[in-house]
């Protein structure tokens, strides 16, 4: 991409969902006309994807390793292997990739060459459980980080609930000297156990998720864990986690007053998102093969007028424009104007049922027009993307897949 390892350009893609708000958003337009430039085999179920530097970098997610790929054709630069999962891509920052892994550790490399700069032990000890067929730290620490206010923020640990609760750090990006540490922990002091459940849902209680910031603060999910001033913005967060891909019903996206029960890209005053259900209620019937699937444009705040409503019904912004999409969307990003969204199939083939939501009946990619939902493209993919595997950098669209693929796509020539 033409600049040197240390410098970040305003076109790249340098974290988990582009920036430390995790909008799912750049500025930098990307073409609709698109080609794939190059694709990679990385060999494994790859993560979603970050993109700075002239790499992209991405996890193997159950094989414990970081791949660095040249963001020009694809070719493999470096790897990198920790002896535990990691979840999500590293953070690129000032010619430095950091993640953490389920090893209880903190992995600063070279963005160069992956060579390590420096390691840091996060959990309080090294003691392992089996976690899906693995053993890994009892305190994994997500693989994306959060670089902000010259701080590296991290968490540790499962909930506040378990193992002595969650271990909240702060490093220096360069040198991973310790600059803030806090534990959550919301067990009573007295008996150990959990305290006595409160009004409504307001039960003390902290799960363990990739950072992000408002620009206010740090927070963990719906928690802020450490004010660090500044100006502030919407706080898009996911309440099942950023990395939860499940789509259950009782979890959803939220960004100020804006909701979804899909995955969410913010722009100007709004976010696009994903709704399955109409309705909260159970009397939606959800039927696959008919277009269930809404793609929204919905304001991140609620008109005045409407605002009375809430004392009396729980009422949520009226979107802006709603289309009715045949795409199980689980990957979007806003790049400029345009939304591209990716997902399998809304189809049901009555000898494999289950074959589009399983990712064998290959996938979709769309792009769609910001202003009214009009979509504008849509490309086949020989497989679905994976949880949240668009990135948009440098006007070139990148795609992590199911079958263990990285794809460029670039504007035809």
């Amino acid at each position: 991409m033409g600049q040197s390892e240390s410098e970040i350009s305003d076109s790249d893609w340098p974290t988990y969902r582009h920036d430390g708000r995790r909008s799912g958003a750049t500025e930098t337009a990307v073409p609709t006309n698109l080609e794939t430039a190059w694709e990679a085999d990385i060999g494994t179920g790859p993560s979603s994807l970050v993109v700075a530097g002239g790499k992209v970098l991405v996890a193997g997610v159950e094989s414990h390793t970081v791949h660095a790929l040249t963001a020009d054709d694809g070719k493999e630069a470096w790897q990198y292997t920790a002896d535990g999962r990691v979840n999500s891509p590293p953070t690129v920052h000032d010619g430095r990739a950091i993640f953490g892994s389920a090893d209880g550790r903190v992995h600063c490399l070279r963005a160069a060459d992956g060579a390590l700069v420096w390691r840091f032990d996060a959990a309080p000890g090294r003691r392992l459980v089996t976690a899906f067929g693995q053993l890994e730290s009892a305190w994994p620490v997500p693989g994306s980080v959060l670089v902000h206010d010259g701080t590296c923020w991290l968490a540790a640990g499962r909930s506040s609930y378990l193992d002595g609760g969650i271990r909240f750090w702060g490093l220096d990006p360069a040198s991973g000297k310790v600059l803030h540490r806090e534990t959550f922990c919301h067990r009573d002091p007295e008996t150990g156990k959990q305290p006595p459940t409160t009004e409504g849902h307001g039960m003390p209680g902290l799960l363990g998720d990739v950072p992000a910031t408002n620009g206010t603060g740090v927070f963990i999910r719906q928690m802020k864990v450490k004010d660090t001033g500044g100006k502030g913005g919407p706080h898009l967060y996911m309440t099942g986690g950023y990395l939860d891909p499940s789509w259950f019903n009782r979890t959803y996206w939220k960004a100020d007053q804006a909701r979804t029960s899909g995955v969410m890209a913010l722009g100007d005053g709004v976010a696009y998102g994903v709704e399955v259900y109409p309705s909260r209620s159970r009397e939606t019937v959800f039927l696959p093969g008919t277009k269930p699937y809404r793609l929204r444009c919905l304001p991140l705040k609620m008109q005045r007028d409407r605002q009375k409503d809430q004392k009396k019904r729980r009422r949520e912004p009226e979107p802006r424009w709603e289309q009715r999409v045949d795409i199980r969307i689980t990957a979007m990003v806003r790049a400029g104007k345009t939304l591209f969204a990716a997902g399998s199939p809304d189809v049901v083939d009555p000898d494999d049922p289950h074959g589009a939501w399983e990712g064998r009946k290959g996938g979709v990619l769309a792009a769609f027009a910001t202003a009214d939902g009009k979509e504008l493209a849509r490309y086949a993919l020989a497989a679905p993307p994976v949880w949240d595997g668009l990135a948009a950098a440098g006007g070139r669209l990148y795609v992590a897949t199911t079958d263990g693929r990285i794809l460029c796509m670039a504007g035809k020539m």
